[in-house]
C-alpha cells in the first residue's frame, strides 16, 4: 500500500486489533532510506499512519 497513491514515495502496511494499531512504512526516496514503525493504543489506524508518515519524511 502506498499512502501517496501513484507517486509511491512510501510503501508499507497499516493494521490493528482490539485496542491497538500499527503502521510500518519504508521510505526509499529519503537519504538514507528509512523504515518507520509506529504503534498506538487506539483503534484508529489513521492516527499511527499519519505519525509514521510524519516521521518518515522529517
Amino acid at each position: 500500500m502506498s499512502p501517496y497513491g501513484d507517486s509511491a514515495r512510501a510503501s508499507g502496511h497499516t493494521g490493528g486489533g482490539p485496542g491497538s494499531s500499527i503502521a510500518v512504512y519504508r521510505f526509499e526516496q529519503t537519504y538514507p532510506a528509512r523504515t518507520v514503525a509506529v504503534f498506538g493504543t487506539v483503534e484508529d489506524e489513521a492516527v499511527v499512519e499519519a505519525e509514521a508518515l510524519r516521521r518518515g519524511e522529517s
